[in-house]
């Protein structure tokens, strides 16, 4: 009996952790959403229902059908971008009211993933550019709440796809397109 409730407490604290990790990065998105200079995009549960059910003739839909149904959401923020720059330039100190300096924005934001304690799956760098790919837990077949973080010279991409995507399928929509 000790046995059982060990193990359903350890299960349980792990649940929690990975929940607390995902209402991190929502805090995030949440925090930058309706920031001047942030382009905020949120694809909710219902679009991925609404999309699995529709009668698209396309073969690449088809296949991508089994693992829309696994994604509750998608959110994704981007900064910068050189309209954003060009409005910081010949501005006087002070005058900007609204719009986050786009350094201090990415500083924070790399900061709160850092936080986050996700482990990484992929990470490239090239002329500039970082881009992480990470996961809160990659052990089993599954891949819970995938983060993409992209960050430029003059841009920055934070996404998240909350979902858990069983490997297997994951795996068989690759073999697919190959």
């Amino acid at each position: 009996m000790k046995k059982i409730l060990i193990i359903v407490a350890v299960f349980f604290s792990s649940t929690a952790f990975a929940q607390s990790q995902i209402n991190d990065v929502h805090k995030i998105f949440d925090k930058y959403q309706d920031v001047d200079g942030i382009t905020s995009v949120k694809v909710g549960k219902p679009m991925f229902s609404l999309l699995n059910k529709l009668n698209i003739e396309d073969e690449d839909v088809q296949k991508l059908k089994p693992l829309l149904g696994k994604i509750n959401s998608i959110d994704i923020l981007i900064s910068g971008g050189s309209k954003f720059l060009d409005s910081l330039v010949n501005i006087k100190p002070g005058l900007i009211k609204q719009g986050p300096n786009p350094v201090a924005l990415q500083n924070e934001i790399n900061l709160a993933v850092k936080k986050l304690n996700y482990e990484e799956l992929v990470t490239v760098n090239s002329s500039g550019r970082k881009i992480k790919l990470m996961t809160v837990n990659s052990s089993g077949n599954m891949l819970h709440n995938l983060l993409l973080s992209i960050t430029g010279s003059d841009q920055n991409v934070l996404m998240l796809l909350d979902g858990e995507i069983p490997m297997d399928e994951l795996n068989k929509f690759i073999s697919e397109e190959k």
